[in-house]
């Protein structure tokens, strides 16, 4: 058995990295001094990148506000 990269990524995210993200942005969501000012992540123009970048937020999106996979990839279509 071996992986096979999406559009040249570094490989699976484990899940303590998705873990992880996801308590930052929710830490950040809610901190105060953030004002409900909408956040802004971003990644550099490298496809494995933008694909990582991309896991990542729609990981953060099911697991924090319970979204579905289909609502998730209407969210990244233009990507």
């Amino acid at each position: 058995e071996s992986y096979i990269p999406f559009a040249k990524d570094f490989g699976p995210v484990d899940l303590a990295t998705v873990v992880r993200f996801w308590r930052h942005v929710r830490s950040k969501a809610s901190n105060p001094a953030m004002g409900g000012r909408p956040m802004v992540y971003y990644s550099d123009f490298k496809v494995g990148h933008i694909a990582n970048a991309a896991f990542l937020l729609a990981a953060y999106m099911i697991l924090e506000h319970d979204m579905g996979s289909k609502d998730v990839v209407a969210c990244f279509d233009k990507l």
